[in-house]
């Protein structure tokens, strides 16, 4: 039996995304690094996705954005590896008592401090349960990885968007693109259709034959956009815009290929 949230019905009106830390940065005055975070913006609220490795490289494209920390009202980290929760060190004192949501076992990973950043964050939320974190946006239920080296658990986020379905937001698709797709259906009971999928699709060490095995398992979806970045891989990126020619037009507009640091869209 499919359980009914409470508040599934809410929905966002709009979404900004900004690519704030990403593998490809082909233009000035930003910086980027093999890592990932990413601002999404609602009509009403501001949540940060990751923060990437360094913790410099995302102050540093923060300023040239004139983006304020103090304004975030929550943040996400995806997973425990080092290219999305490094960064965690150098702002710390802009989350304070902020709620920071993440998977249970994050002080186990490798990211530097996490003990000492978990004693200084007050607010800290494990996902071991879907939760809607703000009207309209929620996050998944932590699931183990399986196609990591270093293994872990992961979580998304799951955006209801108003008159055009869901939006997924990953961070490294670690525990399967597929099963992150048929959660974020299951916690919407079926009922609402697939909108956008935006991230990293974790598929840089993928074959060609692997990656569009996959892509045929994702066909069936039919997401109106896609927007991979980060561990996705350039050969990924290059089929997935053939096979996908109108889902990627966001991408394939852009300068790398991708969705690439300082670039932001809205839907």
């Amino acid at each position: 039996m499919l359980v009914k949230y409470k508040y599934m019905d809410q929905t966002v009106k709009k979404i900004k995304i900004t690519t704030l830390v990403e593998d490809t940065c082909p233009k000035r005055p930003f910086f980027g690094e093999h890592g990932l975070s990413l601002l999404i913006e609602t009509e009403s609220k501001k949540i940060l996705f990751d923060t990437g490795f360094s913790g410099q490289i995302l102050i540093h494209n923060l300023n040239c954005l004139n983006i304020d920390l103090n304004q975030i009202d929550a943040f996400v980290l995806s997973h425990n590896h080092n290219d999305h929760g490094g960064g965690l060190s150098h702002i710390t004192n802009f989350i304070k008592d902020k709620p920071m949501y993440c998977a249970s076992n994050f002080h186990k990973g490798e990211i530097t401090e996490s003990r000492k950043i978990s004693q200084e964050i007050k607010n800290i939320k494990y996902a071991t349960k879907p939760k809607e974190i703000i009207p309209g946006v929620w996050i998944s239920k932590e699931k183990d990885s399986f196609n990591s080296p270093k293994p872990t658990k992961e979580i998304n986020l799951i955006v209801n968007l108003k008159n055009k379905g869901l939006v997924i937001i990953v961070g490294c698709s670690h525990h399967g693109l597929d099963n992150l797709i048929q959660d974020a259906q299951k916690l919407f009971n079926n009922k609402i259709p697939l909108y956008a999928l935006i991230g990293g699709l974790h598929l840089k060490d993928n074959s060609t034959e692997e990656i569009n095995k996959m892509l045929d398992k994702i066909q069936k979806y039919n997401f109106k956009i896609i927007a991979p970045n980060h561990c996705t891989g350039f050969n990924a990126l290059k089929i997935i815009t053939e096979r996908f020619p109108n889902e990627t037009l966001l991408i394939k507009k852009s300068d790398s290929g991708s969705l690439y640091t300082g670039m932001s869209i809205v839907l």
